[in-house]
């Protein structure tokens, strides 16, 4: 039971007794309970043999059930197969057919663009309120960390069976080690561009019983001066290989500015790469506007309202607008917990089609991840047919669903997607 419930790496029943059982392992600590400390301790002169230490202390974390079940065993709870079944039969998809778009992913080369972010998650028990003045007074228990931005994009991609490489800028400190050595983890390839003149952006929430209290950024919005940006163009198009899919993934942070994603996009557009981007708008102002020409887009709501200037239009009127204001062929308008509308063209017709989507998972224990997720699904699947903008909506829509299951934007791979997939619409039972 403490295996499952992740509180240990290792467990073991003393069959052959105390003394043998510490002897065939040799820990260097043994913890006991504060309540053995004035008793008889045979483990002491056992560990001295070797220099462990004898540790007593019960402990001052408090844990739910919530918290020690874990985010993993309770993914499947909360994604509504059924939902997602039924939105599969409304627009004519099988399973199998979504099988087969994750399996063509495997080997398609993605080339990622933007702004690398680490993310940083301390977990705080209350405390009370301050007598001084009225502050909320937490006690940290555990942080924990996650590489973000593009690096987790190309985590994603790269999590699909895509060969991911990455182009993107870090400081010179000590996060910038840490996301070269995740990111040479999640098998991406990674040359960044070291910028003297920043810091590595960082953004560190404080959460307390499952809510975030606070939110604290560290980061430098200046442009990339024009060396470097000459340097990252060089970098990004002397692949002799043309790459399948280019997304950008853009959080205004400085490492793309409007004349450089010009040059991008029109060398790309030149060699028919599909391209997708996404623009972020959350505590810094995103400019979806500079993806002039591009094939693909994913705004929230927000964002295309900001982009546009209107506040008063329908979805989709607005999402019509966000089209022909980029010259945009497809695009998916995402409404958070309310799902999105899908923009593309009817092959049949010719037609504008507008297609809404619900969301999987209404009960989402993070909701940090989520458009990356949905971008790298939805992206991938339509570089692979533009005539099938369902399929790529609902693979976006079951991944985003996987990823606000748990804490900390994660790659999801192509296994978990297809254990969904391949698992019947009345089975929604935890994985």
């Amino acid at each position: 039971m403490l295996l499952e419930l992740g509180l240990c790496h290792r467990a073991l029943v003393m069959e052959d007794g105390l003394e043998a059982a510490l002897l065939r392992e040799r820990p260097d600590l043994v913890v006991k309970g504060k309540e053995f400390e004035s008793a008889d301790n045979p483990e002491s002169a056992i560990l001295a043999k070797w220099g462990g230490r004898l540790v007593f202390g019960s402990g001052e974390a408090s844990y739910s059930g919530r918290d020690l079940l874990g985010a993993e065993s309770r993914q499947g709870d909360a994604i509504d197969l059924n939902a997602f079944h039924d939105q599969c039969h409304r627009h004519g998809v099988s399973s199998s057919d979504l099988v087969r778009v994750l399996k063509q992913c495997e080997g398609r080369r993605v080339l990622i663009i933007g702004d690398t972010i680490v993310d940083e998650y301390v977990t705080t028990a209350p405390v009370g309120l301050s007598r001084e003045d009225p502050t909320i007074v937490v006690r940290p228990e555990h942080q924990q960390r996650f590489v973000g931005g593009a690096a987790i994009v190309a985590a994603h991609c790269a999590a699909l069976g895509a060969e991911a490489r990455l182009h993107s800028m870090l400081g010179e400190d000590e996060a910038a080690g840490f996301v070269q050595e995740q990111v040479g983890k999640f098998g991406v390839e990674f040359s960044p561009l070291i910028d003297q003149t920043r810091p590595t952006t960082t953004k560190r929430r404080y959460r307390c019983e499952g809510k975030t209290l606070l939110r604290v950024n560290q980061f430098r919005q200046h442009h990339l001066d024009y060396r470097l940006q000459d340097e990252l163009f060089r970098q990004v198009t002397s692949k002799a290989n043309d790459p399948a899919l280019v997304i950008f993934s853009d959080f205004s942070y400085g490492l793309l500015p409007p004349s450089l994603v010009s040059r991008l996009v029109e060398h790309f557009r030149s060699r028919h790469c599909f391209i997708a981007a996404d623009s972020q708008t959350s505590s810094q102002l995103g400019d979806l506007g500079k993806f002039q020409g591009v094939n693909y887009v994913t705004p929230t709501e927000h964002e295309a309202r900001i982009l546009l200037s209107d506040y008063t239009s329908g979805i989709a009127v607005l999402g019509s607008k966000l089209k022909a204001h980029l010259s945009c062929p497809f695009a998916a308008v995402t409404l958070g917990q309310d799902g999105l509308l899908m923009f593309g063209n009817d092959a049949r017709s010719g037609q504008d089609s507008v297609h809404p989507f619900p969301a999987f998972n209404k009960r989402p224990e993070d909701t940090a991840g989520a458009g990356d997720s949905f971008l790298v699904a939805s992206s991938l699947s339509l570089s692979l047919s533009t005539d099938q903008v369902e399929h790529a909506a609902l693979l976006g829509s079951l991944a985003a669903a996987i990823q606000v299951s748990r804490l900390g934007n994660l790659p999801i791979g192509q296994a978990a997607l297809m254990r969904r997939l391949n698992r019947p619409a009345s089975d929604n039972q935890p994985i």
